[in-house]
């Protein structure tokens, strides 16, 4: 099964918001999963909060891979 479909079936079958997992992933340092997640939420809904969502995943990601020697 594909990442992308994993991530749209794991939405529905947990009950917890996309946005929210999102959010505790940032916490948590999980960038790559934050920035997976808000990706597939963006794709399902293009609102102004979840291009902001999609930003600040984007941008920790970044913060992760150059302070990691990543470029």
């Amino acid at each position: 099964m594909s990442r992308h479909k994993q991530l749209k079936r794991k939405q529905h079958a947990g009950g917890v918001p996309l946005a929210g997992r999102i959010e505790k992933a940032l916490q948590e340092g999980r960038s790559q999963q934050a920035l997976e997640l808000a990706r597939v939420l963006y794709r399902q809904e293009s609102t102004p909060a979840n291009g902001d969502l999609l930003r600040r995943a984007a941008l920790a990601r970044a913060e992760y891979l150059s302070a990691h020697g990543n470029s």
